[in-house]
C-alpha cells in the first residue's frame, strides 16, 4: 500500500508556507491546493524579474543581476500554471531569452560573471541552462522566429552526446527539452538520458535525507514521466520517505547545507515535495 501525507501533516506544510515561506511559494500552494489565482502567482513572479526581461535572485543564479539559470526557475513556474504568451512576464522573458543568447559560442551565460566561458561550460555543461532555455522557446514558440528554434534545438541534439554521467541538473534540462519537441527528438533525448540515469540517481534510502544526491523522483515528477516505468521502485520509496521525513515545522527538509539561502531554498522544496507528492496521488486530501 502506497504511504500518503497525512492532512495533519498537509497542513503542517501550508502553515509553515504561510508563516515562513516566501510570497511566490504561498501563491503557488493557494493555486494548486486552494483554486488560487493565476494572476497572483504571476505578481509575485514578476517582482523577481528586471526591465530586461530576465530574473534574478530565484534561488539558483545571482541575487543582483539578472541571469539565465533564475529564469530557467521562473519558467518552470510559468508553465506548471500554464501562463499563455499574451502575457507581459512571459513576453518579456522569452525576448530576454533570446537576446542574451551568444550566436558566435551558441551558448547562454548561467551567470554574467561566468564570463568568460570556460571549455567545459560549452561542452559537458552546456545543457544547464541551455537545453531548458530552448525548452521554453518551443513552450512559447508563437513568439519565437522559426529560424532561431530550429537552429537553438539542432544545436542542443548535437549537445546530446555530450551528456554524461556527472549531468544532474544537465540530464534534468534535457529531460523538459524532451517534454517539448516533436515525438523523434523526444525518445533520441530520452533513450540518451537511459543509458547513464542509473550513474545520476541514488537508490539509498539512507542515503536520501543525509546526503546531497540526485533524488529518483526529480527525474519521474509523475506517473506520466517517461522515465517513470523505469525509475517506479525507486521513485515511489523515495517519496514516501520525504514524508517520513517532514521536518516538525512542515517543511521538508534539505539535504545539503544552503547557507545564507536556507529561508528560500526550504520553501522551494516544500513546495516542490508537495507538488510531486499529488501528481502521484500520495496526498489525503
Amino acid at each position: 500500500m502506497t504511504l500518503k501525507l497525512s492532512n495533519d501533516k498537509l497542513r503542517l506544510a501550508r502553515e509553515y508556507l504561510m508563516t515562513k515561506g516566501r510570497n511566490l511559494e504561498k501563491e503557488i500552494y493557494k493555486f494548486h491546493f486552494e483554486n488560487g489565482s493565476k494572476k497572483s502567482v504571476i505578481y509575485e513572479l514578476a517582482k523577481y524579474q528586471g526591465e530586461n526581461g530576465g530574473f534574478k535572485n530565484l534561488g539558483e543564479g545571482e541575487m543582483q543581476s539578472e541571469n539565465a539559470m533564475d529564469t530557467n526557475m521562473a519558467f518552470q513556474i510559468l508553465h506548471d500554471i500554464n501562463a499563455s504568451s499574451n502575457e507581459e512576464i512571459v513576453r518579456n522573458g522569452i525576448n530576454y531569452i533570446m537576446n542574451s543568447y551568444d550566436k558566435d559560442l551558441k551558448y547562454w551565460y548561467p551567470n554574467l560573471k561566468d564570463s568568460p566561458v570556460e571549455f567545459y561550460m560549452i561542452t559537458d555543461k552546456w545543457a544547464n541552462p541551455c537545453a531548458e532555455l530552448i525548452a521554453y522557446l518551443h513552450d512559447y514558440q508563437e513568439l519565437v522566429p522559426p529560424h532561431f528554434l530550429t537552429d537553438v534545438t539542432e544545436q542542443a541534439m548535437k549537445k546530446l552526446q555530450l551528456l554524461n554521467k556527472d549531468g544532474w541538473f544537465a540530464t534534468l534540462c534535457f529531460l523538459r527539452l524532451a517534454d517539448r519537441v516533436e515525438d523523434s527528438l523526444r525518445e533520441r533525448i530520452v533513450d540518451k538520458v537511459k543509458t547513464n540515469i542509473f550513474d545520476l540517481i541514488e537508490t539509498r534510502k539512507e542515503i536520501w535525507s543525509n546526503e546531497y544526491c540526485a533524488k529518483p523522483f526529480w527525474y519521474a515528477p509523475s506517473p506520466r514521466s517517461p522515465l517513470y516505468p523505469l525509475l517506479k521502485e525507486h521513485t515511489l520509496p523515495c517519496l514516501a520517505n520525504e514524508i517520513l521525513t517532514q521536518d516538525e515545522d512542515g517543511n521538508f527538509i534539505l539535504n545539503w547545507d544552503a547557507g545564507t539561502g536556507e529561508k528560500e531554498w526550504k520553501s522551494i522544496i516544500t513546495m516542490e515535495v508537495l507538488r510531486t507528492l499529488k501528481n502521484y496521488d500520495m496526498i489525503l486530501l
